[in-house]
């Protein structure tokens, strides 16, 4: 999910556009009075815009709009004039690495957008961020008064596609990398990226939003300690084993069951005394461990590369 503040409906109020995981792209109109609530944003014949794979919040999972496409998921969408007519087209990030246009072939503040989405080229092959495509951002990175597309990856790492086209009619190269995974200290994975001027020196830096794992230092255990962790483990497997038998015995039970009987069924199962225990007991064995050992844990963070 990313963020794009643009005056999407050309009412004078900054708006704000996202994608989010369960493949739609929403609209929160803005006013002189603040952000009202989130909308859908809508093809001309009034259809959801999304590429195939989305969340169905009546059937509860993800269906998919496109037999022939069942595993393309939006998770990423910005406003920018695609062909320089005067209206906002929509470009569509796809989390395997692919990336779309949907064009508007209305007017500003009324917005009647194709049925289609057509997939990008980078080069001589269909666009394809490496490690999948976070978030593409829209902007003349290299200062030849054509726009350009930046793209984060979910596993690392920021692209370059150069626009190599004309004004109203982009072409793009063959992405170039900017920034690698950092395994140092920097971002390791999701990184969302936003180019930016950030030290006013007139020239594009790089603004990253990712994930790294923290490493607690491990310290040294006192023989009592270390004995302790042994039969902690010891136990802990123990459990572990316990309740994987029991839960496979009710995912075998669960499997000719409807979705309703099937929900039920687990959550008769669940809340049997014995697999309560064998929850609480796990847990406490897992608090007892990780003060010897502590484990690590993934932070979010905001880095900045100057350039």
């Amino acid at each position: 999910m990313s963020l794009q503040f643009v005056d999407f409906n050309a009412d004078g109020h900054e708006d704000i556009l996202t994608a989010v995981w369960e493949g739609n792209v929403y609209l929160v109109p803005g006013s002189k009075d603040g952000f009202g609530k989130p909308e859908y944003v809508k093809d001309a014949q009034g259809n959801r815009i999304l590429l195939s794979r989305y969340y169905d919040r009546t059937a509860r999972k993800y269906l998919s709009a496109d037999p022939n496409k069942p595993k393309e998921h939006l998770v990423s969408a910005i406003a920018w004039d695609w062909d320089e007519d005067g209206d906002l087209d929509l470009i569509l990030g796809a989390k395997d690495g692919q990336v779309y246009l949907r064009r508007n072939q209305g007017a500003p503040g009324a917005s009647k957008f194709e049925t289609e989405s057509l997939p990008l080229q980078a080069g001589d092959a269909p666009f394809s961020v490496p490690g999948g495509c976070t978030a593409p951002r829209a902007v003349d990175w290299d200062g030849d008064g054509l726009t350009d597309l930046i793209c984060g990856s979910f596993k690392g790492g920021a692209y370059w596609y150069r626009n190599t086209g004309k004004p109203g009619a982009p072409v793009f190269a063959k992405p170039i990398t900017l920034l690698k995974r950092d395994k140092n200290g920097g971002p390791e994975t999701n990184w969302y990226v936003d180019p930016t001027d950030f030290d006013g020196d007139g020239d594009l830096d790089l603004l990253v939003g990712g994930h790294f794992m923290q490493h607690p230092k491990p310290r040294k255990l006192t023989p009592d300690e270390s004995k302790q962790l042994v039969e902690i483990r010891a136990q802990l497997q123990e459990v572990t084993k316990e309740w994987s038998a029991s839960h496979q015995v009710i995912r075998q039970k669960m499997s000719g069951l409807s979705k309703d009987e099937s929900r039920k069924a687990y959550s008769a199962w669940y809340q049997k005394k014995e697999n309560q225990e064998l929850q609480k007991k796990r847990s406490s064995l897992l608090k007892e461990m990780n003060k010897l050992v502590p484990p690590s844990t993934r932070k979010s963070g905001v880095w900045i590369y100057r350039r």
